[in-house]
């Protein structure tokens, strides 16, 4: 990583009209007497889908390249503090093959291709993926994407099981030294029709369960009509039928049981069926107790040989899940042993306490820095009670109209994301000339930074504009503007 690193071009933000760029320079002497690559030639001349558009430049002795980053943000600050849904990280890598897929077309081998966490883009809407290729770089494609899957894992979300599945199933085989990246399409094509399956017996057991209430009220109203001449039995006040309203009803109470459980009810129904149909024609051929026609018990043939296919296609989605549960569970503690996890600082969100070493035995996956520090915080307001003197600082704020209407921001909790995008943002702003991800504020030394967040309309301290990404100490009083929204530090 860090021979990477050594490699890697100077990297700065410009803001020119109505475009953002990302900005990598490296310093040639000789520029003018260079030649532009074949790989200059064809990211300049083409528009690579997957890629970012670029344009280069020559300046002060330098070759510079401008990425356009309009709208888009950097894969580690929109996942900072959020974890990566099934379908965000299918869409992700899926993008990350498509991308190497176009790239081979261009007879371009994909090893420009700077497959880090703060050089992916992704648009705020659509969470599409876009990369940066920059000519001077030559980096091992295989080795790069082994990281960004080392970086995924830790950011997963481990509620969702298919997201666990194919984030291990990946890690599992770009382990092999001889891996082909254009294979892990075959673990995503798998991964689609593992959730498409579990969507149709999902869908299957919603229809089965429709048409069985449906005759059981059909069957009800028979019987109802045969025992009473009231017609009023058939609507309710609202005009609605009885068993409508009992579906309603239903609906509206029963709790969604786990799809595990549906299926071994299933099999046990259907097993039941069989048995039941079997009994009747056990006790009209042998014990003479029910006269049977030859149509009726063709029928109950019939019905047994239904519910022993059906009872077999539950046992066999039960048998499936629990292969699956087990397979995970054993990739999981296989990867606990041989995981190294991404080289970033985790750190507990306070500004007296001290960095937690991001070492392999002192990582804990299920507990947050945030959640840790409300836990720290609370223990040390256990105690006696502080005397308020005039050392002591208030609690800082921005405040400000929006809409209309009082808004105040207490500044506790950092680092701070402002912005209109309620999952990814910590305080929303509900206007339009706000970006998704407009801002972002942190403490260092107990002061306040602010910084841009390659928003549209940009962040203005006291008239002056902010350069993209560019941190600036905050004083009482200082006028703050997130497009046309003002707010005063305080």
């Amino acid at each position: 990583m860090k021979e990477q690193e050594k490699e890697l071009p100077d990297r700065r933000y410009e803001r020119s009209m109505n475009h953002n760029y990302l900005v990598l320079s490296t310093y040639q002497f000789f520029v003018d007497v260079q030649e532009e690559s074949y790989i200059e030639r064809m990211l300049l001349e083409n528009q690579i889908p997957g890629l970012l558009p670029v344009i280069s430049r020559h300046k002060e002795g330098e070759k510079q390249y401008c990425y356009e980053i309009n709208s888009l943000q950097s894969l580690d600050r929109i996942y900072e503090k959020q974890e990566i849904s099934y379908e965000a990280l299918q869409k992700l890598l899926a993008g990350c093959i498509r991308c190497f897929e176009r790239l081979e077309e261009y007879l371009l081998d994909g090893s420009q291709v700077l497959l880090l966490p703060e050089y992916i883009y992704l648009h705020m809407d659509t969470k599409e993926p876009y990369f940066v290729c920059y000519p001077s770089y030559d980096g091992d494609v295989r080795k790069t994407f082994q990281k960004l899957v080392d970086y995924l894992l830790t950011k997963i979300d481990h509620k969702q099981e298919q997201a666990v599945w194919l984030a291990y199933q990946v890690y599992r085989y770009t382990r092999n030294s001889n891996y082909v990246l254009g294979e892990v399409k075959n673990l995503l094509y798998e991964a689609q029709e593992m959730e498409e399956s579990v969507t149709d017996r999902e869908s299957k057991s919603v229809e089965n369960s429709t048409i069985m209430q449906e005759d059981f009220c059909n069957t009800k109203l028979a019987f109802s009509i045969q025992d009473s001449d009231s017609k009023d039995f058939h609507k309710n006040n609202e005009g609605e039928t009885y068993c409508e309203k009992e579906s309603i009803e239903n609906e509206e109470e029963e709790v969604e049981p786990h799809s595990w459980n549906k299926n071994i009810l299933g099999a046990l129904l259907c097993t039941l069926l069989a048995l039941s149909a079997g009994g009747i024609i056990f006790g009209a051929r042998l014990l003479k107790l029910i006269p049977l026609s030859q149509k009726q018990e063709i029928s109950l043939y019939g019905a047994i040989g239904m519910s022993v296919v059906a009872a077999g296609i539950f046992f066999v989605s039960v048998l499936k899940k629990w292969k699956q549960d087990e397979q995970i569970q054993q990739l999981t503690e296989e990867v606990e042993d041989e995981i190294e996890y991404w080289n970033t600082d985790v750190r507990i969100v306070d500004s007296g306490s001290m960095p937690i070493p991001n070492e392999k035995k002192d990582y804990v996956r299920n507990v947050k820095p945030m959640q840790m520090a409300t836990v720290q915080q609370t223990s040390e307001l256990v105690g006696e009670t502080m005397l308020l003197n005039q050392e002591t600082v208030s609690e800082r704020c921005l405040k400000g109209m929006v809409n209309g209407k009082e808004l105040q921001i207490p500044l506790v909790k950092f680092p701070l994301t402002i912005g209109k995008l309620a999952p990814f943002c910590d305080v929303v702003i509900p206007d339009n000339t706000v970006s998704r991800m407009h801002a972002r504020l942190e403490e260092r030394n107990g002061q306040v930074f602010i910084s841009d967040l390659n928003s549209t309309n940009g962040t203005v301290r006291n008239g002056d504009m902010l350069s993209i990404h560019e941190e600036v100490a905050m004083e009482p009083g200082d006028q703050i503007m997130f497009g046309r929204v003002c707010l005063t530090y305080c």
